[in-house]
């Protein structure tokens, strides 16, 4: 989740005197780490302190509609129900939509609902896990089985992935145990994800010709790009010509 840069920030709302006050605790303790959060409450009696919190005078729904366009993340204090239900009609791609995590007034539990990796919703819901002392249910399978997600390590990299469905046949192939292989067209900073198999010359691909590869590279390097297509059924991800 990204903090200070954050374009939207988070939008987070709650539904009680309760919720409201473990709503402004999220406030200023985010706050600490860079993230800026605009609470908003919508409680039929009101508030009488109402401190940082905005009255939400529309419907959930077309609140959430607005949040889904200008917020990068948001967090719903209360049912689950309601933030299913007020967001469906918004939800579009996981690719684009902004991280939903709900959480109990009580700030007992944390779930991330959607866009847990891309948008940044398994990363907001550990900080807020941390900052409250709330267990945190996090049920996209490459966490539960703490192994590499192709394209959790795209947007930690600033990386761009080519094709959706190889990035699912990846994460498929890594849950599984079948071997990955991964080549870059530059010099490499860091350790290569122990899911995948380092590519250095032509004797390694034939290793893996039928099976996924990655290949880090920039989208104008036909030469390079065609050089390997011809080897194996590959997924690029390109990126700019920085390391990693």
């Amino acid at each position: 989740m990204k903090k200070s840069g954050m374009k939207g920030g988070i939008w987070a709302v709650c539904f009680t005197k309760t919720g409201a006050c473990l709503l402004e605790k999220v406030i200023c303790r985010l706050g600490l780490t860079g993230i800026a959060v605009e609470g908003f409450y919508k409680i039929r009696e009101g508030l009488d302190k109402p401190g940082m919190l905005q009255p939400v005078e529309d419907s959930m729904a077309a609140w959430m509609g607005k949040a889904f366009q200008e917020a990068d993340g948001i967090l719903v204090i209360g049912a689950a129900g309601i933030a299913v239900r007020s967001a469906a009609p918004w939800i579009r791609d996981k690719f684009t939509d902004p991280a939903l995590v709900v959480m109990d007034e009580k700030g007992r539990f944390v779930i991330p609902l959607l866009s847990g990796h891309v948008g940044g919703g398994n990363e907001l819901g550990k900080l807020l896990a941390a900052c409250t002392g709330a267990s945190l249910a996090i049920t996209t399978a490459t966490d539960v089985e703490q192994r590499f997600a192709v394209d959790v390590f795209a947007v930690k990299r600033g990386l761009w992935i080519s094709s959706r469905q190889r990035a699912k046949e990846i994460s498929a192939d890594v849950l599984a145990g079948r071997p990955v292989g991964i080549f870059c067209a530059f010099p490499q900073r860091g350790e290569i994800p122990g899911e995948l198999n380092r590519i250095c010359g032509e004797n390694d691909l034939e290793e893996f010709r039928g099976k996924h590869l990655i290949y880090l590279g920039v989208k104008r390097c036909r030469k390079w790009r065609e050089r390997w297509r011809k080897k194996a059924e590959e997924s690029y991800i390109w990126f700019p010509p920085f390391w990693f």
